[in-house]
C-alpha cells in the first residue's frame, strides 16, 4: 500500500491529526489519545517519520520510497545507530511472558469467547491478530528497549504492572504467544526473528563450549586433596 491508503485506514481505526507544534507541521493522535493534553509517544506523535515507523512495526507495511530514504538520512545522521522499535532490532535478551499467569489465561479466554470471524485466524496478517487483540483489551504505552509495552487486556502498565505478567517490552514476544496461544502461523518478519534468535543462541553455547575447552587445556592437573599429604603434597 502507498502511505495515503495506510493512513486512511488508519484514520479508520482512530488515529486523528491536528495542527503541529514547532517545527513539525502536524500531530498524530493514536486512538483514544489525548491532544491537547496527553503524553508524548503514548497519546500522540508529533514526527511522521514515528508514524510511518509505527506502521511499519505494528501494522506490516513495507515502506514507501521516501519513507526509507528518510530512513538512510536518519541511520546516516546518527552514525547508522538509528533507535529502532521493532523486532528487526535483534534485542534477545528478552524475557518471556508467562502463559499461565491468570492475566494471561484471562487474555486468551477473552479470545477464545469471541465469534470466530472476530477471533485470530491462522492466516491473518499481523496487523489484523493486532487489531483484534485491542479489540479483547490489549493496549499499548511507550516505553520499554523496544519503544513499546505491550499491556495484556487485565494487566497493570507500567510502573504499577510487573514485566511478563502484566505487559511485555518485546513484540516478538507478543507475536510468540499468539502463535502460541491464538494459532496464528506468524509471518516472515517473526520467523526472520526466530532463527535469529537460535543463530545467536547456537553461537553462545558454541563460544561458552570454547570458553571451557580452553580453561580445560590452560588449568594445570593438580591432585585431589584426598591423595595428598597435610602439607598439600602429592604422595611420592
Amino acid at each position: 500500500d502507498t502511505w495515503q491508503v495506510v493512513w486512511e485506514k488508519m484514520k479508520h481505526t482512530g488515529w486523528t491529526y491536528k495542527t503541529g507544534a514547532k517545527l513539525e507541521p502536524w500531530t498524530y493522535i493514536l486512538p483514544e489519545g489525548q491532544r491537547p493534553g496527553g503524553v508524548e509517544g503514548e497519546d500522540y506523535i508529533n514526527n511522521l517519520y514515528e508514524v510511518q515507523t509505527f506502521a511499519c512495526d505494528h501494522f506490516g507495511w513495507k515502506g514507501d520510497v521516501q519513507y526509507h530514504e528518510n530512513r538512510r538520512m536518519m541511520e546516516h545522521s546518527q552514525g547508522g545507530r538509528r533507535r529502532r522499535r521493532s523486532t528487526a532490532n535483534h534485542t534477545t535478551n528478552t524475557v518471556r511472558l508467562q502463559h499461565d499467569s491468570p492475566q494471561a489465561k484471562s487474555a486468551i479466554e477473552k479470545m477464545k469467547t469471541r465469534d470466530l470471524e472476530k477471533s485470530v485466524r491462522p492466516g491473518d496478517e499481523w496487523a489484523v491478530v493486532w487489531r483484534k487483540m485491542t479489540d479483547t483489551g490489549w493496549s499499548f504505552k511507550k516505553g520499554g528497549k523496544e519503544g513499546w509495552r505491550y499491556i495484556l487486556p487485565d494487566g497493570k502498565p507500567f510502573p504499577d504492572g510487573v514485566e511478563v505478567i502484566d505487559y511485555i517490552s518485546s513484540q516478538y514476544e507478543l507475536q510468540t504467544f499468539a502463535v502460541e496461544q491464538f494459532g496464528w502461523k506468524g509471518n516472515d518478519q517473526y520467523f526472520d526473528e526466530q532463527d535469529f534468535r537460535k543463530n545467536v543462541g547456537n553461537r553462545r553455547r558454541r563460544s561458552t563450549n570454547v570458553n571451557k575447552a580452553q580453561d580445560s587445556r590452560l588449568k594445570p592437573s593438580l591432585p585431589k586433596l584426598d591423595k595428598c599429604d597435610p602439607d598439600g603434597r602429592p604422595p611420592l
